[in-house]
């Protein structure tokens, strides 16, 4: 148990309270300008950083999509191009590829106009929406680049796949690149 307070104390203590809140006269003029000030103040710098929080968050969220859907693209156009048979590519220029796939059916990797955007594209499907540069590059077997590869398909050993997407809302841009081997392209002096 606590301590007690005395009876005496009690009224001491009640008289004390009494005697504070019956001189109060009310709030003036002055605390309550400066207390709007002060609640102003505070809630702007709030805002202003929960504003400052809600950018950042939005600008991770679209640049984790942008990548995800560059990593895609990615992915699918090295797996199908890892997988091409010796002789599958048909032509083959800097900003695209024609090749029979797995399935034997004829369809290539390019870039066109979509919405506004410019679009990288398997056949007539979009595979990222935003491109800003598409760009392959293709090596013999000395690893030497293939200055004219629409004449020259056959020597073609090692392709290098580069593209630049825009990120969503032009908050920058993502490079990606990857250079492959497809695998019936192995020769004997591979390197």
């Amino acid at each position: 148990m606590g301590p007690r307070i005395t009876g005496s104390l009690q009224k001491d203590m009640l008289k004390m309270f009494k005697k504070f809140w019956s001189n109060q006269k009310g709030i003036s003029l002055v605390e309550i300008v400066l207390f709007i000030t002060l609640s102003s103040i505070i809630g702007g710098v709030t805002m202003h950083v929960i504003s400052n929080q809600v950018s950042a968050y939005s600008f991770i969220t679209n640049t984790q999509n942008n990548l995800s859907d560059a990593r895609s693209a990615l992915t699918l156009i090295s797996n199908e191009l890892l997988h091409l048979d010796e002789g599958a590519i048909l032509d083959a220029t800097d900003t695209s590829i024609d090749f029979v796939d797995y399935n034997s059916n004829t369809t290539d990797f390019h870039t066109a106009s979509n919405n506004g955007n410019t679009a990288l594209m398997r056949g007539d499907k979009v595979l990222l929406a935003a491109v800003e540069s598409f760009t392959l590059t293709y090596y013999d077997q000395n690893n030497n680049a293939i200055a004219n590869p629409s004449t020259n398909v056959s020597d073609i050993r090692k392709i290098q796949i580069s593209f630049t997407t825009k990120a969503l809302g032009n908050e920058g841009t993502l490079a990606l690149t990857t250079t492959l081997t497809p695998r019936h392209f192995i020769y004997e002096d591979y390197q």
